[in-house]
């Protein structure tokens, strides 16, 4: 009797210990949905890879993976026909994606100027759902362009970008995506138009108005600087703090080089900013 007893105990410790450990796992991915997933209303089977992270669907329309940036020869300072980065990425999506159903959320109302939409795109199974964007940046073929994204969004997409990086896959491997020092401004400039990470420490933050600057160097009009203008200004926050608390820290920014008196970087999303010790 004690015997059966104590079998029966047994049993129910581990129906309990199961119970806790798919309750975890399935809370996990309520979370992951919640923060990043939005809820898609859309679908079509893919039939090629038209361009950098763009897809053919079966009905003849085109959506565009939002939020990344597929590499392509166009980010080399010397033009190439051929770029084995933008070949090994094209073939890696091609080889996800072809002959495969999407279901996907667009990101913006309107289509670009060539009909397509900007879309987060999902291979879905019975057993789990696959983000295409994050497959493709965790496998190196992708870097994250935080400002089309939301935060949360960014944020776990820099995570994996992160991981990629440390691992040099993909296109980490070469030279062409590392990471761009703040002290040489005039290196910088040389990567005009392109985007671009930047890291530096930061001398001085500046506010004025709705505008803040965030100052690599004694001189305004040549140093690196980034800007944060308009709502986001008033509202900008670093885990909690004012981006005052950035001053004499070393961090990460990502973004489109641009010329304002010297190399500069817009930054539309706070995602866009890091902390060089927190990626590091």
């Amino acid at each position: 009797m004690r015997q059966s007893l104590f079998c029966c105990h047994a049993l129910a410790c581990i129906a309990s210990l199961f119970f806790v450990v798919e309750t975890a796992a399935a809370n996990e991915q309520s979370q992951h949905v919640t923060l990043c997933q939005p809820q898609f209303a859309h679908e079509g089977e893919a039939i090629r890879v038209t361009g950098p992270n763009s897809i053919l669907l079966h009905d003849g329309s085109e959506v565009v993976l939002a939020g990344i940036l597929m590499p392509t020869a166009l980010d080399l300072p010397v033009r190439t026909i051929e770029w084995k980065a933008e070949q090994n990425a094209a073939s890696a999506l091609a080889q996800l994606v072809v002959g495969q159903t999407l279901k996907y959320a667009t990101v913006r109302k309107r289509r670009d100027r060539y009909g397509r939409q900007h879309v987060h795109a999902f291979l879905e199974t019975a057993e789990r759902r696959r983000w295409i964007q994050s497959v493709m940046v965790e496998l190196g073929h992708a870097r994250v362009a935080a400002e089309n994204l939301s935060n949360a969004c960014a944020r776990e997409l820099l995570k994996r970008e992160e991981e990629a990086r440390s691992q040099r896959l993909g296109l980490w491997r070469n030279a062409g995506y590392g990471v761009r020092s703040a002290n040489k401004p005039w290196h910088l400039l040389r990567y005009r138009g392109s985007y671009q990470i930047v890291e530096g420490i930061v001398s001085e933050v500046t506010q004025l108005r709705s505008k803040i600057f965030i100052n690599f160097g004694k001189n305004k009009h040549k140093d690196f600087t980034a800007g944060i203008f308009g709502r986001l200004a008033k509202t900008a926050r670093i885990n909690g703090q004012t981006l005052d608390s950035l001053r004499n820290k070393r961090i990460r920014i990502s973004g489109w080089i641009s010329w304002r008196g010297g190399p500069f970087i817009r930054v539309r999303k706070i995602a866009q900013i890091s902390l060089a010790e927190a990626a590091s």
